[in-house]
């Protein structure tokens, strides 16, 4: 198993086995999601600060996608892509793409639970190791690709981050359509 951790820099009193904090993704080697996140159950470390750079770069071209299953957001840069380092993290990751997971109604929707609690949407931001080059290449690998997940809640006030999305989604509600936004 892939060592995306680097536990040398968490103070001893507080280091946990890497392979451990990996596996919580995997059971018998299989995808271990849905997840539900116990809060009780959940243990801090310390860790250095995760280190976000070029994340107010703006790409040249974004497209979203209905891929048949969610809603993806993807886009080309001329400049340097956002990425993430630091942190946990041994390497450099480059952003890829986000998409969405959600339900029918405000009372379900997202792929994992806090305490059994699901949230109407969660939205995965996907970064792949830089050293692959591509997702796809990276896909391949078990230290290639990083999902960081956010949830969200419905409330009554626009989103003007999300808004050009939403007034997006009713021109590819067939799957395997496209829309530059």
């Amino acid at each position: 198993m892939a060592n995306l951790i680097n536990d040398s820099t968490i103070p001893v009193e507080d280091t946990i086995n890497a392979d451990y904090i990996i596996s919580l993704s995997e059971i018998d080697g299989k995808s271990a999601a849905p997840i539900d996140l116990t809060m009780e159950a959940i243990k801090q470390i310390k860790l250095p600060k995760l280190v976000w750079q070029n994340m107010n770069s703006q790409p040249t071209k974004m497209k979203l996608t209905n891929s048949g299953h969610t809603v993806v957001l993807s886009g080309k840069w001329n400049c340097p892509r956002p990425h993430l380092s630091g942190g946990p993290l041994l390497n450099n990751y480059v952003f890829s793409q986000l998409h969405f997971h959600w339900g029918i109604d405000e009372n379900e929707g997202s792929d994992h639970t806090i305490d059994g609690i699901s949230y109407p949407m969660e939205m995965h931001v996907v970064f792949f190791k830089s050293t692959y080059l591509t997702q796809e290449a990276a896909l391949k690998e078990n230290d290639g690709v990083i999902i960081l997940v956010y949830f969200y809640k419905v409330v009554s006030t626009t989103n003007s981050t999300l808004e050009s999305i939403v007034n997006s989604l009713k021109l590819i509600t067939e799957p395997k359509t496209s829309v530059k936004i």
